[in-house]
């Protein structure tokens, strides 16, 4: 009886851990700079990162500190087998809170949209997960396949959210002309 347990434990783990969900997240410290400044600085960096920022924007709460952004990215696989059936778009939800002297960003709620439909995923979600490898159960001539089509899709999304994060930690430190105008 301690056996099974102890197994069903381990594997309900893995499972829970196959389906936490893709996420990037940090609290950035800015010493001496103003809630409204860091707010200010935010919504720079999101003209600067988006083309159409009124387009993505979904709140910006100035009083509250609070900025959300759902945005996408275009996906074209580098695995040329089957890329018809995955080339697509990548959405994202973006948030940003701001306070005096730090902010935290956290994007998340990554799902990926192939052109040609779900049929990628069978009929599964298409929420991108922490998962090494494709987390739905599939046919075996497909696994590997499936599993090169993963990687290349989070590694994408992993080299994209990283210039989002690097252009937002810059924006947020470099002060605009508007912070020092006291005429």
């Amino acid at each position: 009886m301690e056996k099974t347990i102890l197994f069903l434990m381990m594997f309900l783990g893995v499972l829970a851990n196959a389906q936490e969900k893709l996420s990037y997240s940090d609290v950035v410290q800015v010493e001496g700079v103003s809630k409204y400044d860091l707010f200010n600085r935010a919504v720079v960096a999101l003209t600067t990162t988006y083309n159409d920022v009124k387009n993505v924007t979904q709140q910006q709460d100035k009083d509250n500190g609070q900025v959300i952004v759902k945005a996408l990215f275009d996906y074209e696989s580098k695995v040329w087998m089957g890329h018809g059936m995955t080339n697509g778009i990548v959405k994202y939800t973006l948030f940003i809170y701001v306070r005096d002297g730090r902010y935290k960003y956290e994007i998340t709620d990554f799902v990926h949209e192939p052109d040609a439909g779900n049929s990628f995923y069978d009929g599964n979600s298409s929420l991108l997960t922490v998962s090494e490898t494709y987390p739905f159960e599939t046919k075996k001539m497909e696994t590997k396949w499936k599993n090169n089509v993963w990687k290349d899709l989070k590694e994408q999304t992993e080299n994209k959210m990283n210039v989002l994060i690097e252009v937002l930690e810059n924006k947020m430190k470099t002060p605009i002309e508007t912070e020092n105008d006291d005429w």
